[in-house]
């Protein structure tokens, strides 16, 4: 396991592509189950998440409570994160409890514009 988590954490963006460049697992998950594209979904990172889907980061992977990237997203209010999810081979299979999640959150416009899908 690699600190690639810990700098998509802190939107590290150097430290991250270090990490990229020197081959950290994309798609490993840390202690608390999620991985490096989930963190940065949480927290609005969409630099890093770039990066992390410019290396092969795959989005569709689910953290251990079966959420993905774009339900992390969606859930933080981050319209620009799911906006790039939706456009970077996020599937949405659970679709419909990431819209009504930002719902739930008061996140109109990513409600919007995961019904434009």
């Amino acid at each position: 396991m690699t600190n690639l988590p810990v700098a998509a954490n802190f939107r590290l963006e150097s430290l991250t592509l270090e990490f990229l460049d020197e081959g950290a697992l994309l798609d490993a998950r840390d202690s608390e189950g999620v991985t490096a594209l989930h963190i940065s979904s949480v927290h609005g990172h969409t630099v890093v998440a770039q990066m992390l889907f410019d290396t092969g980061a795959n989005p569709n992977v689910k953290g251990r409570e079966r959420q993905d990237a774009s339900w992390y997203a969606a859930a933080a209010g981050h319209e620009p994160v799911v906006r790039l999810l939706l456009g970077n081979g996020q599937i949405l299979p659970a679709m419909e409890q990431t819209i009504w999640r930002a719902a739930f959150e008061g996140h109109s416009g990513i409600v919007g514009t995961m019904l434009e899908v």
